[in-house]
C-alpha cells in the first residue's frame, strides 16, 4: 500500500490503478486539525506499507 497522504483523490485513484489496484475507494469522514490542506488526503486504511489485495477496499480520510 503507497502512501496516499497529501493527495487529492483525483490523484490518488489513478496512481493506484496503475499499480494495478482494481478495488473501490472509500471516503470517510473528514477530519478536522490535521497538518494537511483541505482536501487532501489525512488517513488512509490499510495504513502505508501494507500489502493489501489487488481488489481491497481503501478507506481515505480527508483534511476538513
Amino acid at each position: 500500500m503507497p502512501d496516499l497522504r497529501g493527495m487529492y483523490w483525483a490523484d490518488a485513484d489513478p496512481a493506484l490503478r496503475t499499480l494495478g489496484w482494481t478495488g473501490v475507494l472509500d471516503k470517510g469522514p473528514s477530519l478536522p486539525g490535521t497538518p494537511y490542506a483541505r482536501n487532501q488526503i489525512a488517513v488512509q486504511t490499510p495504513a502505508p506499507g501494507q500489502v493489501i489485495a489487488s481488489d481491497a477496499v481503501i478507506t481515505l480520510q480527508f483534511a476538513a
